[in-house]
């Protein structure tokens, strides 16, 4: 597959000489849009719960073992102490309607508040990146008018992303 630069005709002979290519800050792409997202979750609730769920059975039923650091865990170990003589399968129906709605306010949360904790940290990222910005397409009207000088400049073709640096 080749990919094709488009480029001024100062910067195609700065390529040539150089050997190099530049890699743009997004905050410096002339759309603002190219680099704006709406983080947020998309996952099926319903196979979340059940899967939860399941994983709490097996705990419950001695099917795995519960691991020191998941602080779920210690959830679960309060309710096999507090039910003591009960087996794990009464435990388990007595209380699988709470542990589904207690995933289901986890779930809830989660969606609200992962994004707006993550949100900033992606910002943060994506000030920090740096992008090589190509095409597989050779001759793209509008790509020749944004960044080849109005189709007066140049599309670079064959470009060795890999070997690239900035300039």
């Amino acid at each position: 597959m080749r990919f094709f630069k488009y480029v001024t005709a100062d910067t195609a002979r700065m390529i040539l000489e150089n050997g190099t290519l530049r890699w743009s800050s997004p905050a410096m792409f002339n759309d603002p849009f190219d680099t704006q997202f709406d983080l947020h979750l998309e996952f099926d609730e319903a196979k979340i719960i059940d899967l939860v769920v399941d994983e709490f059975w097996k705990i419950f039923s001695g099917q795995k073992i519960l691991e020191p650091a998941n602080s779920l865990g210690h959830v679960l170990e309060w309710f096999l102490a507090r039910e003591r003589g009960i087996t794990p399968d009464e435990i388990f129906r007595r209380h699988e309607h709470e542990i589904r709605d207690a995933v289901t306010k986890c779930i809830a949360i989660a969606k609200t508040r992962i994004p707006e904790e993550l949100h900033p940290h992606q910002c943060l990222l994506l000030r920090n990146a740096k992008l090589l910005c190509l095409s597989e397409v050779h001759d793209n009207i509008l790509m020749w008018s944004h960044y080849a000088q109005n189709h007066s400049g140049a599309s670079m073709r064959g470009i060795p992303a890999p070997h690239s640096e900035v300039f």
